[in-house]
């Protein structure tokens, strides 16, 4: 126990570490302050506030409409919508809504961008004015429309050549079969948290591997390697607790700042909305889950690039011996093809460069795209093959980190 203390006081105390350690928590700090002012509240004479008091009085003009979205509801979205308009008080000069009917609209703001997205002919013509055009009798078989949405773009054919028969038959299954009708409440924290941990996720990742960079190495360039080796605990026992230090303290770090992040972000937006599902924010989505349920699943899936991540930076950190070409393969690494994937347009291409650590990070995307893995005639989501294969790529590092220690010679 006591080298497993010296070997994390060891990485935490190098100057990269702490260095990028204070970089992380600007970072988390910068991002929660952004994202609490980012949002406002338009009162109604027009003035905006911002912070935490605007995200309690968005909630308060939300409380009304919680419920179950039912057809009935979705017509008293448009009449309410239609009143709006049609007073003379409420429109600005260009035609529009001013801020003073804006902020009586805020309350619905949410159910009306569902509307929006729902009743558009194809996915490439949403227009954020369409509820203005339709009336309350127009919210009959309000979700029998998404069928049709879906049905008409799957027979395109960009998409047929894109995706494969099965592939199509996945996407229209799981977008379709969802639980009707939506639950809706304010979810404001949940959107806003899973929208931040995106980049937070990368930049502790990052992070991680810089101080885990000189893990192995640290003895090499501060000439202790030759004393380090003369002793038989020094290659077995001191081995082992390398890994577990560098293992113990990328968990450490990345759900200290995790949780930390999206706690602060939520308590000042609330945790209300966990239950909503995630088609309220993502209509094109895939997967039948709640807000918190997604919001886990993408914090899951990043600990396990995590792990991955970790692993391969240690195996690098004792193969070559120096921290400094650990951190800038493990920067390459993760940048290459993630630049690489927005820059192909080839499917097959994006698919196989998502498989690399980058793609754990990228939970957030896999809610609204379609990144698909298909063995046979079986599709996978990117959640279902990301998640054992780090696991086994960072099992598999793991001996072969030990083991090329093991044999460097002083």
């Amino acid at each position: 126990m006591t080298i497993l203390k010296f070997e994390i006081k060891k990485m935490l105390c190098a100057k990269t570490s702490i260095a990028a350690i204070g970089f992380l928590i600007l970072l988390a700090v910068g991002l929660c302050i952004g994202y609490i002012y980012g949002g406002y509240y338009v009162q109604e004479d027009g003035s905006k506030i911002r912070g935490i008091k605007a995200a309690v009085k968005m909630q308060e003009a939300k409380e009304p409409w919680e419920g179950m979205v039912t057809e009935e509801v979705v017509a008293r979205v448009i009449e309410e919508n239609n009143k709006l308009h049609a007073n003379p008080s409420y429109i600005g000069t260009d035609g529009w809504l001013s801020d003073e009917g804006y902020s009586r609209q805020q309350g619905f703001e949410d159910l009306r961008n569902l509307i929006n997205v729902t009743y558009r002919k194809s996915f490439s013509d949403y227009d954020y004015y369409t509820c203005d055009r339709l009336s309350p009798d127009d919210a009959t078989g309000f979700y029998d429309k998404k069928e049709a949405v879906f049905d008409e773009w799957l027979e395109r054919e960009e998409v047929i050549q894109t995706f494969s028969d099965e592939k199509r038959a996945y996407i229209r299954e799981h977008a379709l079969n969802v639980e009707t009708p939506y639950y809706y409440e304010y979810y404001d924290g949940w959107k806003k948290v899973k929208e931040m941990n995106l980049t937070l996720v990368f930049g502790t990742v990052i992070v991680i591997c810089i101080v885990l960079a000189g893990n192995f190495s640290a003895e090499c360039q501060t000439k202790a390697d030759a004393i380090y080796f003369s002793t038989c605990l020094g290659k077995k026992t001191g081995n082992k607790m390398k890994i577990a230090a560098g293992f113990i303290l990328a968990t450490v770090i990345y759900w200290g700042t995790m949780l930390l992040g999206s706690g602060i972000l939520l308590l000042a937006y609330s945790t209300s909305g966990g239950t909503v599902p995630v088609q309220l924010e993502f209509y094109k989505g895939l997967y039948s889950l709640t807000q918190a349920q997604a919001w886990i699943l993408i914090l899951l899936l990043g600990y396990i690039g995590c792990m991955s991540m970790s692993g391969l930076t240690m195996l690098m950190s004792s193969k070559f011996k120096s921290s400094f070409v650990a951190i800038i393969l493990a920067f390459l690494i993760i940048m290459v093809p993630a630049i690489a994937t927005q820059s192909v347009y080839n499917s097959f291409w994006k698919d196989v460069l998502s498989l690399f650590p980058h793609g754990t990070i990228m939970g957030y995307d896999y809610l609204t795209t379609y990144v698909l893995y298909q063995f046979g005639g079986r599709v996978y989501s990117p959640f279902e093959i990301l998640m054992p294969l780090h696991v086994l790529f960072t099992i598999v590092t793991i001996p072969i980190t030990y083991y090329s220690f093991q044999k460097y010679k002083a």
